[in-house]
């Protein structure tokens, strides 16, 4: 859920107090006695004041995401497209997760050339490595992820492009109930770092998929901007913008018959999602 997963922060210091309090925990990272919002998830629109955007997804039938499609509008009547995005994902085995992903994408009413990512997973079938086969302009050329006590780690590697962020370190700190507590961002090459803390309600994540946050969550998470790694619905979230001066986002939920969350409200704010699932 937004506001984005990015927000400016204040020093390393804090990384490191962060991962030696959650390293000493005992629990391994895992996503145990847990349940799934299930139906899937088909779409999400993101009504922000004036601009819209929709994700759209569609899975196989071993519950692996097999297309993610974004539009974004610069009104809510859907008249006139800013950007829009597809990722189609493959597989080399049905009942495995995806091995690769094309990605196309327009911006400003201009195409790009289409780029494809190579998937590598670890014996648990969690993302390890997401690699750039083709193509370079905007892109991370590669990212690792590594897992610990209650931990991700996603070590990021960009272009040559002048002007941006060469390589970026997420840190993403995982709680005893299977939710993001927090999360750290480092950027040597440019010197930055973000912090995010949430809180969460006892209703499910409409993003939340079990199948999909052991395997490639924390990759649909950093496509979207939405959360595919916690179980529950994020009630705050407090990030500090380059300045000791914190910020918090609270959000309200509506639920329909079966329980699920339908619509999420950002309180003092025109800016609110819709999901819809496949029944």
């Amino acid at each position: 859920m937004k506001p984005a997963r990015k927000a400016f922060g204040k020093n390393l210091l804090f990384i490191i107090l962060v991962i030696t309090l959650f390293t000493s925990c005992q629990k391994e990272l895992a996503y145990d006695n847990v349940v799934t919002s299930s139906p899937h998830l088909t779409s999400i629109h993101d009504f922000d004041y004036d601009k819209l955007r929709i994700d759209s997804f569609s899975y196989n039938n071993s519950g692996y995401l097999i297309r993610l499609q974004q539009w974004t509008y610069d009104d809510t009547s859907r008249i006139k497209l800013l950007d829009s995005a597809d990722f189609a994902f493959s597989f080399s085995d049905n009942g495995l997760p995806p091995s690769s992903y094309t990605q196309s994408s327009m911006t400003a009413g201009t195409s790009n050339p289409s780029v494809k990512h190579l998937l590598y997973y670890d014996s648990k079938n969690r993302i390890v490595k997401d690699s750039l086969l083709n193509g370079t302009t905007g892109n991370w050329v590669v990212t690792n992820y590594g897992y610990g006590t209650n931990y991700i780690v996603a070590d990021k590697f960009l272009n040559n492009n002048p002007g941006l962020v060469k390589n970026e370190t997420d840190s993403i700190f995982i709680s005893a109930s299977n939710n993001v507590a927090n999360i750290v961002f480092y950027g040597s090459s440019l010197n930055y770092f973000s912090q995010h803390i949430f809180t969460y309600n006892s209703n499910l994540n409409p993003c939340y998929d079990k199948t999909m946050a052991e395997s490639l969550g924390e990759l649909l998470s950093e496509i979207t901007d939405e959360d595919f790694v916690s179980q529950n619905l994020s009630s705050s979230i407090t990030w500090a913008d380059q300045s000791p001066l914190l910020q918090t986002a609270n959000f309200t939920a509506i639920t329909d018959a079966k329980g699920r969350v339908i619509k999420v409200q950002q309180v003092g704010k025109n800016h609110f999602y819709t999901y819809q699932f496949n029944n």
